[in-house]
């Protein structure tokens, strides 16, 4: 009797479908590809030099938050990795953030409302934060679809895409800094202004026996996080596009936040080492750096949503 999985690659060949593009892995590879445009205009180079440099987008598999991206050659090719589970942290908590959202029509009047009730919604949230950390999350279940509204299903669909497209172009943004830092001068500068309002009194709050490279350290990051929004707001052109994109970055911060002071919350421990910022801290500087439009702010209502659930932990 053939396998389950010999059945898959008949069907898959019967139909043309790619097995690995359906895959986790396959599918940060097709979001990294999807970035060599703007990644190769803010470079310089040509999208074929670019994906020449890149020698591997890969899975981390361990329960981590960070991804990175490496260089044994000065930077003239490198590697990502990314968290296998804060991916799929990703894929169950966007539902989760969406089931909150009501569509509202002409006239205000409500077109689709939220089914999911909040003690629904921190229930399941406690249980996938408590999962992940754990080491069973990947066979714990969300959020079913099936709970949500057509529009909320075509929202996660939006946010989910571009807040994982954020978290690799974070790690396209390390490389670019690194090896073409002529071209994220302007980020710099912008960062600069919140050197001193913001990171430095953060950095204040936590024992460190060096400052200067912890400052460094956290300054780095931060400017990852802006190179990296901008990256993804090249995808698209229109106005409310680039808004979702960026609060799509925004939530995938948020979500790091979670799992951050969840962990702290339940007796686990800091998760902090002082090579990358409070999430909270990037949180709070994306937000001070984007210039949303007026009564669009994604990023606040989001953010409040996660406030809601740090609380009921």
């Amino acid at each position: 009797m053939p396998s389950f999985e010999d059945l898959q690659k008949d069907l898959c060949r019967q139909y043309g479908i790619d097995l690995d593009k359906h895959t986790l892995e396959g599918s940060v590879n097709e979001l990294a590809s999807s970035l060599f445009p703007p990644v190769a205009a803010k470079t310089g180079r040509t999208e074929e030099e670019l994906r020449k440099s890149l020698k591997s987008v890969h899975l981390d598999h361990r329960p981590l938050i960070d991804g990175h991206a490496t260089s044994q050659d000065n930077w003239r090719t490198f590697e990502i990795s990314v968290s296998e589970g804060l991916l799929i942290f990703h894929h169950k908590m966007v539902k989760l953030f969406v089931s909150r959202v009501s569509v509202v029509g002409n006239g205000q009047k409500m077109v689709e409302e939220t089914t999911i009730s909040h003690e629904e919604t921190l229930s399941i949230a406690k249980r996938l934060i408590a999962a992940f950390w754990a080491g069973n999350f990947f066979e714990t279940p969300g959020l079913s679809l099936a709970s949500l509204t057509k529009s909320q299903i075509f929202l996660s669909s939006i946010l989910l895409t571009y807040s994982e497209s954020f978290v690799i172009a974070h790690e396209f943004g390390h490389m670019i800094l690194q090896a073409f830092p002529d071209s994220t001068r302007r980020e710099r500068m912008i960062l600069m202004g919140v050197e001193d309002s913001m990171v430095r009194p953060a950095l204040k709050k936590f024992p460190c026996a060096d400052e200067p490279e912890a400052l460094r350290n956290w300054m780095e990051e931060l400017a990852a996080d802006y190179v990296g929004i901008n990256l993804c707001a090249r995808l698209q052109d229109s106005a409310i596009q680039k808004t979702m994109i960026q609060a799509a970055g925004m939530i995938s911060l948020m979500m790091c936040d979670i799992l951050e002071k969840c962990r702290a919350k339940v007796g686990g421990g800091d998760w902090q080492d002082l090579t990358h910022p409070p999430s909270e801290l990037r949180v709070e500087v994306l937000q001070s750096l984007l210039d949303w439009p007026a009564g669009m702010e994604f990023g606040d209502v989001f953010h409040k949503f996660s406030e809601y659930i740090i609380a009921g932990i």
